[in-house]
């Protein structure tokens, strides 16, 4: 690949992920709870469809956003550091933590 092709590359690239966060920036915070609930689950998605045949459990995910309300969805983000120990930690299914 040479530095022209490359440059065209990242140009596409950088246009995708502005699209995509122009995107999710425009989302409702609840229909951003529902799609990283989604990918929480798809993350693990060989583990859920190992011992079950629906790997995410749509209808359980909206019923508790819709119990929970707002309640997590306007919270603040945290000012603390998110280091890759702490996402580690998060995402690993023998922990039960919350960010």
């Amino acid at each position: 690949m040479n530095t022209i092709e490359l440059k065209k590359l990242i140009e596409t690239v950088s246009n995708i992920t502005k699209t995509q966060t122009d995107y999710v920036n425009g989302m409702d915070s609840l229909d951003v709870a529902r799609k990283l609930s989604q990918l929480a689950y798809y993350i693990h998605k060989n583990f859920y469809l190992h011992f079950n045949n629906n790997w995410y459990p749509q209808e359980t995910v909206d019923n508790t956003i819709k119990l929970l309300g707002r309640k997590f969805a306007d919270m603040k983000p945290s000012k603390e550091p998110r280091t890759t120990e702490i996402r580690r930690k998060n995402l690993d299914p023998r922990n039960y933590t919350m960010p």
